[in-house]
């Protein structure tokens, strides 16, 4: 996923532009960084990417732990179960 970056604006130019913005971010599927004079700037993006990107993280924090789990089966770290173990479980 990536995200361009559409340009940085003010609150102020935010305000008065608000619509032209946010069509631009949707339409354009861009980044809008939102500058504020006490430096807690803050990003706007689509839902769409940000759902996106949920899905992303979401996806590599999965992967981080198949990870864990080979290296664990590599270092004989496994817990093994008889189909009557697993009968007794379901119960």
């Amino acid at each position: 996923m990536n995200i361009p970056l559409m340009r940085a604006t003010n609150v102020t130019s935010l305000r008065n532009h608000m619509k032209q913005y946010f069509d631009e971010v949707q339409e354009k599927d861009k980044a809008l960084i939102i500058t504020r004079s006490d430096d807690q700037n803050a990003v706007l993006i689509s839902e769409d990417s940000f759902y996106e990107m949920i899905q992303e993280i979401n996806n590599l924090n999965y992967i981080v732990k198949l990870l864990q789990s080979k290296s664990q089966a590599e270092q004989g770290e496994l817990v093994t179960f008889s189909m009557d173990d697993l009968d007794n479980i379901i119960e």
